[in-house]
């Protein structure tokens, strides 16, 4: 059952609530194939781990996301503070041969810092949709800033086409009403609009479809009908993610 809690430091934005889970892997996961580490002696020894399916030891599942996907042509209302929270840059590292974050959030109208923590060069790639194809050479320990004009629908492959290896995502939304679970599968979108809002749940393996919720289920889409309540937080709590659904 959803819980609803009050939260003091929400109720005094009036008209937002918060909303937060933890995605559990229901049956045994998957294991991915390890990466194929070559051609770079840096690389090979830093012994990057895959990142396709992350799961902790008490099975929460990392890497997961959640967002809010507004009507289409329907403006949702910002929260307070939200023209200082969108100065502030987001950072992308290049770090012992992996993307770090694995999967990057970023408003559009954002900077994006994309750095290099390597002594070895990087090129890094964005399979866009509806911003232009970004595709540039990271020298070691070298970074550049990025903007992006247009909201993508989903998250999107970050490649690097030096170390073909090497895998993240990239989620570009025009408002910040979205997070990522942790490695324990814990997620929270600490100020979201009161209302009736349709949600998308994602993994990089697909929807997170016909997944319970205390609610109900996502659908074959991986979308669900929440309510979030001014001053009070949605916790869905365990959100059970079938094992089945993480085969890439």
């Amino acid at each position: 059952m959803a819980l609803l809690l009050v939260s003091p430091c929400i109720a005094q934005a009036s008209g937002f609530g918060v909303l937060r889970g933890r995605f559990v892997v229901d049956g045994k996961p998957p294991v991915p194939s390890a990466p194929k580490v070559t051609a770079d002696e840096f690389c090979i020894n830093c012994k990057p781990q895959q990142q396709s399916v992350v799961v902790s030891d008490a099975g929460g599942l990392a890497n997961a996301v959640v967002w809010l996907r507004p009507p289409r042509g329907e403006k949702i209302p910002l929260p307070p503070g939200d023209p200082e929270a969108l100065r502030k840059s987001v950072e992308l590292a290049n770090k012992n041969c992996v993307f770090t974050p694995h999967v990057t959030l970023v408003r559009t109208g954002q900077t994006l810092r994309i750095t290099n923590q390597d002594p070895t060069g990087h090129n890094t790639k964005f399979d866009l949709v509806r911003n232009a194809p970004f595709n540039q050479l990271i020298p070691a320990e070298g970074k550049i800033s990025k903007r992006l004009d247009e909201a993508e629908s989903k998250p999107l492959p970050v490649a690097c086409n030096i170390h073909p290896f090497m895998r993240g995502y990239l989620l570009v939304r025009d408002d910040p009403y979205m997070a990522v679970s942790d490695k324990d599968g814990r997620f929270e979108i600490p100020v979201m609009p009161a209302g009736e809002h349709e949600i998308q749940f994602w993994h990089e393996t697909g929807y997170l479809k016909n997944v319970p919720l205390p609610t109900g289920a996502t659908d074959r889409r991986g979308r669900a009908e929440l309510t979030i309540t001014a001053g009070q937080t949605l916790d869905l709590g365990d959100v059970s993610v079938p094992a089945g659904l993480l085969v890439d």
